[in-house]
């Protein structure tokens, strides 16, 4: 089911049970953010299921592509635009 997909990307992924905060309301905001985030992370998992070949820009944008391409370093950066 999808709604367990996306329980595993919120618990393995965000690790959101290893959390040490001892406020409820920083407790509120980190779980706030790992929703949004376990929610992006789903909807690009079901994206890809279903149109693996379509471009990074239906989910993301080019400062979120940016972001990712410096962070993984499994192929060369490429060449920078200029703005």
């Amino acid at each position: 089911m999808k709604i367990e997909v996306f329980h595993k990307i919120l618990k393995s992924g965000c690790k959101a049970e290893e959390s040490k905060l001892r406020t409820a309301q920083r407790l509120t905001n980190l779980i706030s953010l790992f929703y949004i985030l376990s929610w992006r992370v789903f909807w690009m998992t079901m994206l890809n299921r279903s149109a693996p070949d379509a471009p990074p820009t239906l989910a993301l944008t080019a400062t979120e592509i940016d972001v990712l391409d410096r962070l993984v370093n499994d192929r060369p950066h490429r060449r920078r635009q200029a703005r």
